[in-house]
């Protein structure tokens, strides 16, 4: 599969792979074909943890920007939304942490439940009072 995933392996993690940890601190993607894309192996001589942290993260980024210019030419020449459609709602999920910063931040607030009203950890996914079904707080 070489360093770069196929349109495959792209499109699986679009549409749901998820990622799991590799073999020192790398990542690989599972579908329901299996795992896809590199597992890093351990750092080579001379190369720190943390500098291969880095190399993973920006290779990370880079697919991610690669899945998601794909995404929005696609929808671009669809004509599911035009440019500034775009922005004005980039610019609204932005505020939504509170912080106009050009970034969306997992919020950290407990979150109420809509069954019972009693508060949960954030990343929390149904309530620990009720078992009522939780609403995230972000996609993050």
């Amino acid at each position: 599969m070489g360093d770069f995933f196929g349109l495959d392996d792209i499109i699986d993690i679009a549409f749901g792979a998820a990622a799991v940890g590799g073999v020192g601190g790398g990542s690989r993607y599972v579908s329901s074909r299996g795992p896809v894309g590199p597992v890093m192996s351990e750092p080579t001589h001379g190369t720190t943890p943390q500098t291969s942290a880095i190399k993973r993260l920006e290779h990370d980024l880079g697919r991610s920007m690669l899945v998601i210019q794909t995404l929005l030419r696609i929808c671009q020449e669809k004509g599911i939304f035009n440019k500034e459609e775009f922005m004005a709602k980039l610019q609204a999920i932005d505020l939504e942490d509170g912080k106009r910063d050009g970034q969306l931040t997992r919020s950290m607030a407990p979150q109420a439940c809509s069954n019972c009203g009693k508060p949960n950890n954030h990343a929390a996914t149904t309530c620990m009072y009720c078992g009522g079904v939780l609403k995230p707080n972000s996609p993050l």
